[in-house]
């Protein structure tokens, strides 16, 4: 009570105050306080007399927003009569909404303040078990004298405080353990917060360290990545090497180191292929969602390994027979996923009379050609003869360039390679690499 009304009178004269940032402290119309023993003999007062007085000043004097301090609310006088004097002049205090804080020991102020509108308990908390103060305030839960319990730890005999409990009656023994039972609970709750304020920081933390690592392991994964693209050119640029020292040897009319530069180049291709493979049936499968119906003979399939679909025609132990576009394809049965696409019939095949004469193959040949921007049959008049020399050259692997536009070549070449019966295998090249634009062809 005296440093609320300290810090009251220091704040009203614009003295800074030790309070936390933020606190509001309301300016007043004049403050109240009946504090001590202002009893008088000279003029007649007792304890009561003087308080009394004091009651009768504050009614006729306190206004909205005055503050009203008043310590140890009905005592000196029989508790009865003096808690009924109390309420009645905290409630007329009340109708004029005049703030006031008061201290008292007796039950029925105490329920007063739990019942009456504009009125709130609160207490200073005790340790339940040292029975010390603990110096927090607690808003909403009344304070307990401890009488009894203080009685027993000073070692008053035991006899004494049982009849004392007694006396008290058991209503008030029940208060007073609602009471005890209710700071117990509070001071459980608080420690439980402590708690799980620890856990919670435990908790961010290691979501911090997750995240931490789940960094390293996309950074990680990028340098992957770089390694893999390195490698793949180191690969192509090694190929290209190998085709250039065949070229040469070729125009050196050394038909030895032609057959030999030729069936290297051809087990390069074939190791490169399967590489390929692998890499694209990866990707495929991270792509192609597992279908939980497996395929049977009549289902439209599609292959994983390349974009092409077909039906499915035969299936013997782990191998597959699928038709595309005329054409019987014999791959894995596991290399297969149901499709609701539904396989297009070949179209008419074009036929078109080739006649070549290439000696003894020694004029260089490149494993790529690009049509685009050129007339169907004009580009099928170029796409034939070259399918045809590198059947004769005995080369493996090839790659047509068509470009992407209305997917018009595409599907003219698309259509001759699929009635061809010397033409194991053709399908749209790596993204890298031209993607649908270009077509890789393995005879």
């Amino acid at each position: 009570l005296k440093t609320v009304g300290l810090l009251t009178v220091l704040t009203q004269c614009g003295i800074p105050v030790p309070a936390d940032e933020g606190a509001i402290i309301p300016l007043t119309k004049g403050i109240f306080v009946d504090m001590g023993d202002e009893q008088s003999i000279e003029s007649d007062l007792s304890t009561f007399s003087s308080r009394l007085h004091w009651m009768k000043t504050t009614l006729e004097r306190a206004q909205e927003n005055s503050l009203v301090l008043v310590d140890e609310a009905g005592s000196g006088t029989d508790p009865d009569e003096g808690t009924a004097l109390t309420t009645a002049f905290l409630e007329i205090l009340s109708e004029k909404k005049t703030r006031c804080l008061i201290t008292t020991h007796h039950g029925l102020l105490k329920l007063f303040a739990h019942e009456a509108p504009g009125w709130q308990n609160a207490s200073m908390e005790f340790d339940q078990t040292t029975l010390s103060p603990t110096y927090r305030f607690k808003k909403g839960i009344p304070g307990s004298s401890y009488a009894f319990e203080i009685a027993e730890r000073l070692g008053l005999p035991e006899i004494l405080t049982q009849k004392a409990r007694k006396q008290v009656g058991t209503g008030k023994n029940k208060l007073d353990s609602l009471i005890l039972s209710l700071e117990k609970e509070s001071q459980q709750l608080r420690s439980q917060i402590s708690d799980l304020r620890k856990k919670d920081q435990i908790r961010e933390k290691i979501k911090q360290d997750l995240e931490q690592r789940l960094q390293q392991i996309r950074e990680q994964k990028e340098d992957i990545h770089s390694k893999a693209m390195k490698e793949a050119e180191s690969i192509i640029s090694q190929a290209n090497k190998k085709i250039e020292q065949a070229i040469r040897a070729a125009v050196e009319q050394d038909k030895e180191a032609v057959k030999a530069k030729r069936k290297e180049i051809a087990d390069y291709e074939s190791s490169l292929k399967k590489k390929q493979e692998k890499r694209r049936s990866r990707k495929q499968r991270k792509k192609q969602p597992a279908s939980k119906q497996k395929p049977v003979p009549g289902d439209a399939v599609k292959l994983l390994d390349s974009h092409s679909t077909g039906e499915l025609l035969d299936v013997k132990g782990s191998s597959a027979t699928v038709l595309i576009n005329g054409l019987r394809i014999k791959t894995k049965y596991q290399n297969l996923v149901l499709t609701s696409k539904v396989p297009q019939r070949p179209a008419p095949s074009i036929s078109y009379k080739v006649t070549t004469s290439y000696g003894d193959h020694a004029r260089p040949f490149s494993g790529r050609l690009d049509v685009r921007g050129k007339r169907g049959e004009e580009a099928m008049r170029e796409v034939v003869p070259f399918v045809d020399e590198a059947l004769t050259r005995g080369i493996q692997h090839i790659s047509i360039v068509h470009g992407k536009g209305d997917g018009i070549l595409k599907k003219l070449i698309h259509e001759h390679l699929a009635s061809r019966k010397d033409i194991k295998h053709f399908e749209a090249a790596p993204v890298d690499e031209g993607g649908d634009g270009c077509t890789y062809i393995y005879l």
